[in-house]
């Protein structure tokens, strides 16, 4: 009887230990899937807003150069506008004088004095134009 008591017991033992044995494998196989689970959301996620964050990060810094290079060409482009208008108005001044020296010259040549007198003035004006363009333009260089 103690031999059958302590099959029985045995037995017992045995059940509980398979039953144990399998909760435990059922806790560590949840507990593992779980955790699988968990890495792959976390590196999804990861990589997801990385990419976005990536994307972000490079359309505001390209804004930004392309901010600062049309700001660097729009001065350029004022710049050479700015010296071309110069240059045309030092052209037309330049015009301006020879014209008012020829007719100061046909009017003394003619003995119209006065004229010549009034042309002498206009052409000292152009000439005073011209020096203040010059020194304007030369701050502007």
């Amino acid at each position: 009887m103690q031999k059958e008591n302590t099959d029985n017991l045995i037995e017992v033992y045995k059940t509980i230990l398979q039953q144990e044995i399998s909760n435990h494998t059922i806790f560590i196989t949840v507990l593992l899937g779980i955790v699988v689970i968990l890495l792959g959301a976390t590196w999804w996620w990861n990589k997801s807003g990385a990419t976005k964050e990536i994307k972000a990060e490079v359309e505001k810094r390209f804004e930004k150069e392309k901010k600062k290079l049309l700001k660097e060409f729009e001065n350029e482009i004022n710049e050479k506008i700015d010296r071309k208008i110069k240059d045309y108005e030092e052209q037309v001044l330049v015009v301006e004088s020879d014209v008012a020296r020829s007719m100061a010259i046909s009017a003394r040549n003619d003995e119209f004095y006065s004229h010549s007198v009034f042309w002498w003035a206009k052409l000292l004006k152009s000439l005073s134009r011209q020096g203040e363009i010059r020194l304007n333009f030369g701050r502007i260089m």
